[in-house]
């Protein structure tokens, strides 16, 4: 172990590197698929038109997401992986209040992946239960599960505690020992899991054919402006871009490794997901000839009750359970790293001792949002579940603002002739158009939806 907080980051800057740019694209493509894929692009569908909203989206993630995404990874590889320091860099000497950026954006990641340690530990519950045969038991309402999941504290703290167990067990082992093994066999357990729920929808669901229409037939007259804004803003969110784990991933990338390219194969898996997943999805749904739910009563109430209608749906149930976990484990990860680094960078703490340290606030955020949804009369908080809540708040306007200040960061902080080369633009025919997107789409369209969101 080193003495100085300056060995310590040598050693860091040393060792933190990902092997591969494919190993690269899979990290920074576990970062952005998250929850939101799963529960909150669904919804987003069904409210918005189906196939009108999915072609805005896919527009808004080409023209906005993948330039946003470019952003992120660049700023962290000029600035390091710590994102305040990272901002502080990037601000050369127009740095003023830049550092608190950083700050913000570090505030962001604590209470996402909060978010993300709790309905984390929801899945492995819900996995769990399917392996042990009470999914597939489930009588009457099986939403009944959850309720009484959330009803009973001493079991929703061992399912946090459980899954933010898991996450520090992985980070233990640093980036390629640790984050990378470990995404050898998620990543492509993820795609498996999910490609084998879409090819059981298209076998054996008969709202197969409607799912396909209701997601490639486009109905314009029911996407409004503010379906437009919807799409907007989750295409820049869902990216993950201003959770600061994009920051982290991008200081780990060598200067060999395109982050445009990267960035662009990342969008790609991200929609690749998030189009199977609704494939799956609406098809188990439509089935049972139930209404999707919104954010987790669909992952926990609506989709368990629509398995209990399905032949083996208890093994579906199990297999769908295990991959919102992965979805899950794959972004708390991407989260913990940035907090990580910064601690054992600033405290010269041991690799081990820096992921325990930097755990252990997400995970006393966790708590104390388990105890309150315990207590809670129907999970409710002045009129709102706790957990939609805070799903409400980090998606809508936290993220939107820490995306905003990477671009703004980026596109206008930073030296443009640096923010060029570490891009790996300069001397691409992209390089204006990516500037344009960095410096006036995205901020225009982050900002909107933040205000949007602060109205709400």
């Amino acid at each position: 172990m080193v003495s100085t907080t300056a060995g310590v980051g040598a050693q860091i800057a040393a060792t933190a590197r990902w092997s591969s740019g494919l190993c690269f694209v899979m990290a920074v493509a576990g970062s952005a698929i998250g929850i939101g894929n799963l529960w909150k692009f669904p919804d987003l569908l069904c409210e918005h038109g189906g196939g009108a909203f999915l072609l805005v989206y896919f527009a808004c993630v080409v023209a906005i997401g993948v330039p946003l995404l470019v952003a992120g990874l660049s700023l962290g590889r000029l600035g390091g992986a710590d994102p305040t320091q990272a901002f502080y860099i990037a601000a050369g000497r127009r740095r003023g209040a830049w550092r608190w950026a950083g700050r913000f954006v570090t505030l962001t990641m604590l209470t996402v992946l909060s978010l993300y340690c709790i309905v984390g530990g929801w899945a492995l519950d819900f996995t769990w239960l399917g392996l042990t045969g009470s999914l597939a038991r489930s009588s009457g309402d099986a939403g009944a599960k959850f309720g009484s999941l959330l009803a009973d504290p001493a079991r929703l703290l061992a399912a946090h505690t459980l899954f933010t167990a898991l996450t520090v067990a992985i980070l233990a082992g640093g980036v390629r020992e640790g984050i990378e093994r470990a995404l050898r066999w998620m990543m492509p357990a993820l795609f498996a899991i999910l490609a084998a729920l879409a090819c059981f929808a298209a076998v054996t669901s008969a709202s197969f054919g409607s799912t396909l229409a209701f997601l490639f037939s486009p109905d314009w007259s029911r996407l409004s402006a503010a379906g437009v804004l919807e799409a907007m803003g989750h295409a820049c969110s869902t990216l993950s871009v201003g959770a600061g784990s994009m920051i982290c991933y991008g200081a780990y990338a060598g200067r060999e490794m395109s982050l445009a390219r990267a960035a662009v194969a990342v969008a790609l898996i991200d929609m690749a997901v998030t189009l199977l997943a609704a494939l799956a999805i609406f098809s188990i749904v439509f089935d049972a000839g139930l209404a999707p739910g919104v954010g987790p009563d669909l992952l926990f109430v609506t989709l368990p009750r629509a398995f209990v209608t399905l032949t083996g749906g208890g093994m579906l149930g199990t297999v769908f359970f295990a991959l919102t976990s992965l979805v899950a484990l794959t972004s708390a990860i991407a989260l913990l790293e940035p907090l990580a680094n910064t601690v054992q960078r600033r405290s010269g703490a041991s690799r081990r001792t820096a992921v325990l340290l930097a755990a252990a606030g997400p995970w006393c955020i966790g708590v104390t949002t388990v105890l309150t949804v315990s207590m809670g009369s129907d999970l409710q908080a002045d009129g709102h579940a706790v957990i939609d809540l805070l799903d409400r708040l980090t998606s809508r306007v936290m993220l939107p603002l820490g995306g905003l200040m990477v671009a703004l960061a980026v596109g206008w902080a930073a030296c443009r002739r640096v923010s060029a080369r570490v891009s790996g633009l300069r001397g691409s025919s992209w390089l204006p158009w990516w500037r344009v997107a960095v410096r006036i789409l995205a901020p225009t369209a982050l900002g909107v939806v933040a205000w949007r969101g602060i109205g709400a």
